[in-house]
């Protein structure tokens, strides 16, 4: 060991090859066991830039340890080659990116004659939404049972009631063998035709008390009552519900001129009874959008389209997910 004079307070540098027994020269001589492995330390270090090593059996200072930093190396290149990789992923998408500036818009509709966005719909999956299955349309159906019949009564006389001044029947289903009444209302001064909870509990409420006055407590016990709202994509009675609803896009289902089922998301525009021609206009939705994101071009938005009302199958809300 080398070391200062006692008492000066110098700064030692240490340089241990082995464990050895050393005596600290001072006042009072004390022995001191070491067993460290041969690693260099700094020339100069203080106690407060000594950490014991936390990652290694080594017991040394961890920034210096050759034997961390070698454990380490892998991990640290593999980071940098993940963070490298990811970079060169990041300028890839930037490159493959379309940027379109108002400037750029008229190019777009002017100069593209091989793309033109008309609204058709081709794969079903862009405009599947949710609960059209279950949507049979408006329908009143008794099941041709006796007390179907009655329960199609007592709930049009639930509806004549002021209160429910508002709300007429969108449908009215009985399932004979589940012994189910399914009822679906529409309020007709909502802008989407959805009645609130207070409307379905007033009304399931009246119509159980009027089957049990109807047919009886226990024969009204037997039957199951479900009330709710025509749903959210509901199918249109046509053509009163084109323009009470055509505030709304909707998902229109026609045949077109060559016999083929066509589909487009489109606004009502007007309709000309004499002529039977229905006129349309592309909704502002994503499946019409030329670039993501973006509201429809000019010449989409001048676009009209005209249907006669004999080719038009189903007429539906569409809701833009």
């Amino acid at each position: 060991m080398l070391g200062p004079q006692a008492g000066t307070g110098a700064v030692c540098r240490f340089r241990f090859a082995a464990a050895a027994d050393f005596i600290l020269a001072g006042p009072a001589p004390v022995m001191v066991h070491l067993l460290v492995p041969a690693v260099p330390l700094p020339a100069r270090f203080s106690s407060s830039s000594f950490r014991r090593c936390e990652h290694h059996a080594c017991g040394s200072v961890s920034s210096r340890c050759t034997a961390c930093r070698a454990a380490k190396q892998p991990q640290h290149q593999g980071r940098k080659r993940e963070q490298a990789a990811a970079a060169a992923d990041l300028q890839d998408d930037l490159e493959g990116a379309i940027v379109i500036d108002d400037e750029d818009e008229d190019f777009l509709q002017d100069e593209d004659e091989d793309f033109e966005a008309d609204g058709i719909l081709e794969d079903e999956e862009d405009w599947q939404g949710t609960g059209i299955s279950e949507d049979p349309g408006p329908e009143l159906l008794t099941g041709n049972v006796a007390w179907g019949d009655a329960a199609l009564k007592v709930a049009r006389a639930v509806l004549d009631r002021p209160e429910n001044s508002s709300l007429n029947l969108y449908l009215f289903r009985v399932l004979v063998p589940t012994k189910t009444i399914e009822v679906r209302l529409d309020r007709l001064d909502d802008v989407y035709g959805s009645p609130d909870m207070d409307d379905i509990e007033r009304f399931s409420r009246a119509l159980m008390q009027g089957l049990e006055a109807e047919l009886g407590t226990e024969a009204a016990g037997d039957i199951a009552v479900e009330v709710s709202s025509p749903g959210a994509e509901r199918t249109l009675i046509i053509p009163q519900d084109m323009a009470r609803f055509k505030e709304l896009p909707m998902r229109v289902e026609y045949v077109n001129d060559v016999g083929h089922l066509t589909t487009m998301i489109l606004m009502f525009v007007d309709m000309d009874e004499a002529s039977d021609f229905t006129t349309w206009e592309l909704a502002d939705v994503k499946a019409n959008q030329i670039v993501k994101g973006r509201s429809l071009s000019k010449k989409q938005r001048t676009q009209r389209y005209s249907i006669r009302m004999s080719q038009l199958q189903r007429v539906r809300i569409y809701v833009d997910f």
